[in-house]
């Protein structure tokens, strides 16, 4: 018992030397804002975001907010005060309210979801009963990314409750064993948020306003309700081929835990001050600094990366700094929140989401991170892959269709057995004109649809990638699309040289007819 107690003891103090590390930054010279401002500017224009809303501080003082651009159609512009939907900053917040619970000693960290949650059960009956509340923390439940996912956004999804979600979780099996991989799942922080329900009596959204939002003074911040989005909040828009169109997308009501967060650049400040001071906002304290502490302990690799998944935000150290962070997509809103142990919180968020954004090592706060140490900000290499792979998708489909109508025509000509000349004879050169077209056509719908979401991983479908990035998805749709129109072709094409050649061979034997 003694080594136990003190194990836990030296536990506590690296927490606690972790914290403080976050908590006492290094004074630097004041940054030059109008730089920012003017690189955040650049940005908007090379990816096309109609508004972006910009949160910093340095140790407990909000040192910068600004709204660059237009909310929505109307021109409104963007301020500080603007609220956006920050999507998966939502896990950050959900955290937070579970280590609340675990101080108030409502939750225990290692004890089972069915503790909380009896009903709480998956395909294998010995893995559900197994998976604890720190390893839906971690996102080392061992539930896919895919089942995160699942049937989104369906009109089922769509209306769940929290509980009918995590009920609906009966027939899934498990990617990996429990606790022995990472793997982002959204619906690990479904069933925390229905945890966090529970324990407390009340309903996720009016725990964490009363719990998290009013003591933190984050006045334009809500969870996802219809009758609760505040009446200024951005429109969302989505990039049609670089163009950005406004565009509502329907949020599933079971999804708050993992994606609902709906708040302001100015809100996240406050947040991000606790975050980065011990539990501590002002005079209020949220957790205790043993419990940021543990929030931020890196818990589970990423692969073969040196970035670790801790409790509702990924951690990674390069150069000695190590970076607490997490980003948000929906589809049609981004965000990316950092905190640094040199001493800075920024929040960068925008209404358009896309896959240039995606492409952007860390977002926009890496740029900005690197101007406030008086750094260059990093090429964006990650932007022209994403760019060449999209242009290479887009050009695929583009000779596919191509190569559809200039196959139609020829099969016309087939059909009406003009030039015959040029019409194939014989087994090789029928597979050249007629097979091989079909088996490349179908080749590459299978690589665009079924092969690109695969190596893009996190559980994006087809269908995801419609939601999400529209342009590229429609795209994506037509390869498959052209390819089904081929299988057709092909069948026809063998109709109509069948009937071309039984024509001919007809027409051949007429005059020896006659002769007789």
């Amino acid at each position: 018992m003694n080594l136990i107690k003190i194990t836990s003891l030296v536990i506590l103090l690296a927490c606690l030397t972790s914290s403080t590390a976050f908590a006492s930054p290094p004074q630097a010279a004041a940054p030059d804002f109008a730089v920012i401002d003017a690189y955040v500017e650049a940005q908007m224009k090379d990816i096309g975001l109609p508004g972006v809303a910009l949160g910093i501080i340095q140790g407990d003082q909000i040192v910068y907010v600004k709204g660059y651009g237009v909310a929505d159609p109307s021109g409104r512009p963007v301020t500080g005060q603007t609220p956006f939907w920050l999507a998966s900053l939502a896990k950050p917040v959900t955290a937070l309210a579970i280590m609340q619970l675990v101080e108030a000693g409502k939750v225990e960290l290692d004890a089972p979801v069915q503790r909380y949650l009896p009903y709480f059960r998956l395909a294998d009956e010995q893995a559900s009963a197994a998976i604890t509340v720190r390893h839906l923390l971690n996102h080392t439940s061992g539930l896919s990314a895919a089942t995160g996912n699942e049937k989104y956004p369906s009109q089922a999804s769509l209306d769940w409750t929290p509980e009918q979600r995590v009920r609906e979780l009966s027939d899934n099996a498990l990617t990996y064993p429990v606790g022995t991989t990472y793997e982002y799942s959204n619906v690990n922080f479904t069933i925390l948020a229905l945890i966090v329900e529970t324990v407390s009596g009340q309903s996720f959204e009016s725990y964490v306003q009363e719990q998290i939002f009013n003591p933190l003074e984050m006045r334009q911040s809500a969870f996802f309700q219809a009758e609760a989005i505040p009446p200024d909040s951005a429109a969302g828009y989505q990039q049609w081929f670089g163009i950005p169109v406004a565009n509502g997308i329907p949020y599933p009501r079971s999804g708050n835990g993992h994606g609902g967060l709906i708040a302001s650049a100015e809100d996240m400040t406050h947040f991000m001050i606790a975050q980065l001071n011990e539990g501590r906002y002002g005079n209020v304290i949220v957790l205790s600094p043993a419990g940021i502490a543990e929030m931020h302990t890196p818990a589970a690799r990423d692969g073969d990366s040196e970035s670790f998944y801790a409790m509702g935000c990924e951690v990674e150290t390069v150069d000695g700094i190590t970076t607490v962070s997490h980003n948000g997509d929906h589809g049609n809103f981004h965000a990316d929140m950092s905190l640094t142990s040199d001493g800075w919180g920024i929040v960068m968020m925008t209404n358009v989401n896309g896959l240039l954004i995606a492409g952007r090592p860390g977002g926009i706060t890496t740029g900005v991170i690197s101007l406030l140490r008086g750094q260059q900000p990093p090429a964006n290499e990650g932007v022209l892959v994403v760019r060449v792979i999209i242009l290479s998708i887009m050009s695929i489909v583009a000779l596919q269709i191509i190569g559809m109508v200039w196959s139609l025509v020829t099969l016309r000509r087939w059909f009406r057995n003009s030039q015959p000349d040029r019409r194939p004879r014989g087994w090789l050169r029928v597979g050249w004109h007629v097979v091989l077209p079909l088996v490349v056509n179908l080749f590459l719908a299978f690589m665009i649809i079924v092969g690109f979401p695969v190596v893009v991983g996190a559980g994006v479908s087809l269908q995801g990638f419609v939601f999400a990035y529209p342009d590229l998805g429609y795209t994506m749709v037509m390869s498959g699309v052209i390819a089904f129109i081929w299988i057709i072709r092909t069948a026809l094409a063998f109709f109509a040289l069948r009937g071309a050649n039984e024509m001919e061979r007809i027409t051949a034997q007429k005059p020896a007819v006659a002769h007789k």
